[in-house]
């Protein structure tokens, strides 16, 4: 799906749509229109001073790409309370514009020390030949602003990342333009989107708005940040995966979420890894690990299992097994599942008392470990797994090694170190 590289020309416009098109040739655009505050409250008392506007295209990679000069247009909003004089940005097309086109428009929400503050998304649709269309949206404002927060946009500002919006890159083909992915079907069958470098590994599994192989989209992800006492925390966030979005929210924490132990690393680590927009931060943090271990697991299936029945353990088996503390550790708790529980073709991770399936998180010492299903068509189907593992302040790689026989006494899941 190639887009067209006609120009927009952009016009701020404060009446409404029935003066835009007044006269006797019928204007083509949109406006959006930026509120204040989501929930209310004076967007000068929550400091925003400046609207940046993306637009955006997709690409014929099915990826989004900025379409200049429209692209971060910037609006002064200083003592303006957005709430009772909303702000009116209207976009016309070009004679070359694809109108069928989807195009995508939000307002960064910035303060006077250019932290960003907020975001109005405004979805992504089509332009109609002779009707400027107007749309509406409230700001966002993100609980993370605190100094040395999550960063999503590019420091050049060539590329936009936010938390449940597409990621936007500049068309560059350079610099963080190439962080913004292809989508898997177009890198396998359309010249001009391949991966950069070429040759390069499909990101599996990696949270950057587009769905790879037999990468799992809609899923949770563990995040480590500080509550509002400075105490670290790790909870969950949702990534989608799809359509350009990748994660749908911020990493943040309350008191309910699980505490770690004072002094702990990992909520600078994750922190230090949201510093670049538009990256890999689950893959970043597991490569800040200095403390690695390592345990193996012997997972016995039934080799009976017929085609196309679920896979099973032996007879008076389980899948479920304590996870030892390997000699170069002190403990394995709290844990958590660094690519989450759904690793196909498994669905594994903590059994934890009181819930239902397999867990994230746990705060068990020791952990267990639990296998749920596994979705494979007959037994020499199930391949070995390996998955990764943040148990206190190590990474440890897990490796499961499947056997298909049922041998009186090694019936079920056991998993030892190394």
């Amino acid at each position: 799906m190639r887009v067209a590289t006609g120009a927009l020309r952009i016009v701020v416009a404060l009446g409404v749509v029935g003066a835009l098109v007044a006269g006797c040739k019928p204007e083509t655009g949109l406006i959006v229109e930026v509120e204040g505050p989501l929930g209310g409250g004076s967007s000068v008392e929550a400091g925003i001073t400046k609207l940046d506007f993306v637009v955006a295209h997709p690409s014929w990679c099915e990826r989004w790409v900025g379409v200049a000069p429209a692209n971060h247009t910037t609006r002064d909003v200083t003592g303006r309370d957005l709430s009772k004089k909303p702000y009116d940005f209207l976009i016309t097309p070009s004679h070359t514009t694809d109108l069928s086109e989807q195009m995508y428009v939000a307002a960064l929400a910035y303060g006077a020390d250019g932290t960003l503050l907020g975001e109005a998304g405004f979805d992504a649709h089509p332009l109609a030949q002779g009707e400027v269309l107007k749309r509406t949206a409230q700001i966002f404002q993100f609980a993370d602003t605190k100094p040395g927060g999550p960063q999503y946009v590019a420091a050049d500002g060539a590329c936009v990342c936010a938390p449940g919006e597409p990621w936007v890159g500049n068309g560059s083909g350079s610099g963080c333009d190439t962080r913004v992915l292809t989508s898997f079907d177009r890198l396998v069958d359309t010249a001009g989107c391949e991966l950069t470098p070429k040759g390069s590994a499909p990101p599996v599994p990696v949270c950057d708005g587009q769905q790879f192989l037999d990468e799992p989209a809609d899923r949770r992800l563990p995040c480590w940040n500080s509550d509002d006492q400075g105490a670290c925390r790790v909870t969950t966030r949702g990534c989608a995966d799809h359509n350009g979005i990748a994660y749908i929210e911020e990493c943040n924490v309350d008191s309910g979420d699980m505490m770690l132990d004072a002094g702990t690393a990992l909520c600078d680590r994750y922190r230090a890894c949201q510093q670049t927009a538009c990256t890999d931060v689950i893959g970043c943090v597991r490569s800040m690990f200095t403390q690695k271990a390592a345990i193996t697991c012997k997972l016995p299936i039934d080799p009976t299992t017929g085609p196309d029945e679920p896979i099973r353990p032996c007879s008076g088996g389980s899948w479920t097994a304590t996870l030892p503390t390997p000699a170069s550790t002190t403990q394995l708790c709290p844990a958590a599942m660094l690519d989450g529980v759904e690793q196909p073709p498994y669905h594994l991770g903590f059994d934890v008392a009181g819930k239902t399936g397999p867990q994230i998180l746990s705060s068990a010492c020791p952990s267990s470990l639990v296998i749920q299903k596994i979705d494979a068509p007959y037994p020499e189907a199930v391949p070995d797994k390996e998955f990764d593992v943040v148990s206190g302040e190590h990474l440890v790689h897990v490796t499961v090694q499947v056997v298909r026989q049922c041998v009186d006494g090694a019936l079920s899941l056991v998993c030892s170190p190394g």
